[in-house]
């Protein structure tokens, strides 16, 4: 596994000479090794793995600059592990967002009755479309699943992240539709790009680069309760 840290990009005067970090990594065994370069030349690091929650930790206490570059690589994880009490944990998680959620206390207590078995059937949150809001309904999800689709584009590059880590695709398959028109931009020949399947583990696209000026659109569906729209003409992290 490798993580790269690029220079900082835009404007960041109001950014401090140096800075400090602290990597953080969770859900994978024990690694065999680390190693860090900084700007291709290799630095000592002390990481601590913690095998009760499967963490690995990196403090690194040296200064770095804006303009620095990090690499870090973790050799020989041979899994990634999902805590056996992840059940409990997605569960407290669940109840701590329906209690701050704005709605009637009523049917907060209906959600709240439904919740464990709302985490081994997600289809069950359609009981609950007249209470929630798609918004409300797509934090559930994305909780319960570990799957999502989130636009940015307030760094100043617009990108589409895509991630999935959904512990019931059999049960219930998240699903994305990627349709892009070529023929603007002058494709003739391949007027259509279209693509489609389960939201991948994990994937960047970068609508300017990606798609150019073609019009596009991007859904995301969570079984039948409810679908995420992006495309060149919807505004950012809609849903349907």
């Amino acid at each position: 596994m490798q993580l790269k840290i690029g220079p900082v990009k835009g404007h960041f005067d109001q950014l401090p000479q140096y800075r400090t970090f602290e990597l953080k990594f969770w859900g994978i065994s024990e690694p065999d090794a680390c190693s860090l370069e900084i700007n291709r030349k290799s630095r000592s690091i002390y990481p601590e793995y913690n095998p009760n929650n499967h963490s690995l930790t990196v403090p690194l206490d040296f200064e770095i600059a804006p303009e620095d570059v990090l690499n870090f690589t973790l050799s020989g994880i041979h899994e990634l592990v999902r805590s056996p009490d992840y059940f409990t944990y997605t569960l407290e998680t669940c109840k701590r967002v329906l209690k701050d959620m704005p709605i009637e206390t009523i049917a907060k207590s209906i959600i709240l009755d439904l919740l464990p078995e709302i985490l081994q059937n997600p289809e069950l949150l359609t009981r609950s479309r007249p209470i929630l809001t798609d918004n409300q309904l797509r934090v559930f999800l994305e909780i319960i699943t570990r799957t999502g689709v989130h636009r940015i584009t307030h760094t100043g590059e617009d990108a589409i992240l895509l991630w999935n880590e959904n512990p019931l695709q059999d049960s219930f398959p998240i699903t994305y539709h990627l349709s892009v028109n070529q023929y603007s931009h002058g494709f003739y020949d391949h007027p259509y790009h279209y693509e489609r399947g389960p939201v991948p583990n994990f994937k960047v696209l970068q609508p300017p680069v990606h798609f150019m000026k073609n019009p596009w659109e991007l859904r995301v569906n969570y079984g039948n309760v409810l679908t995420i729209l992006l495309s060149s003409t919807w505004d950012a992290n809609k849903a349907l």
